[in-house]
């Protein structure tokens, strides 16, 4: 369960980091409202890439496939948890133990000093030994989303990544 989540952690970190990949990641941090809905909102490459890190290290450790799944729901239900709009930081368990509702809310936030933060799915030990940790103030409830803002329904989510993707390759410059 470390294991994972440490890999978990790594993903999360790589995507936001690596233009390539943000581009897919953005479609979920786009919502401007914070729902369990938010949970499932995603790019389908991004969610197929998330898939096979997420089940590589138990393929290493040779674990059953029934713990992959069980696994699974363990953190699909923290993410529900996570991604709700609940206020609350859960004191020092939501601080060191589990990631909190509003630890990850920081992570959506569109106020640049939350910029890379709080990366973590379920133990914020990851972005305590990091460096990556914002600790939220008591109350503290940001506005999400992205620069670029919602996407523009389904089309627009499903595609926007390709259509940037060709963007940011026309703009480099050719080999010298």
């Amino acid at each position: 369960f470390l294991l994972s989540d440490l890999q978990h952690y790594v993903r999360h970190y790589v995507f936001h980091r690596v233009d390539f990949l943000w581009l897919l990641r953005a479609v979920h941090r786009s919502a401007t409202s914070f729902t369990v809905f938010t949970t499932s909102r995603g790019h389908f490459i991004e969610l197929e890439i998330s898939r096979f890190f997420d089940v590589l290290p138990l393929m290493l450790l040779g674990l059953p496939l029934h713990t992959y799944f069980l696994l699974r729901f363990i953190v699909q239900v923290q993410q529900l948890i996570i991604h709700s709009s609940i206020a609350s930081d859960w004191g020092w368990i939501g601080r060191y133990v589990l990631v909190s509702p509003a630890a990850h809310r920081v992570h959506h936030s569109i106020e640049e000093r939350h910029f890379n933060r709080n990366y973590a799915a379920f133990f914020p030990v990851w972005d305590i030994v990091f460096g990556t940790a914002w600790i939220p103030a008591r109350g503290e409830f940001p506005p999400t989303g992205v620069a670029r803002g919602e996407p523009g329904g389904l089309a627009d989510a499903l595609t926007g990544p390709f259509r940037d993707w060709r963007a940011m390759l026309s703009r480099r410059k050719a080999p010298g």
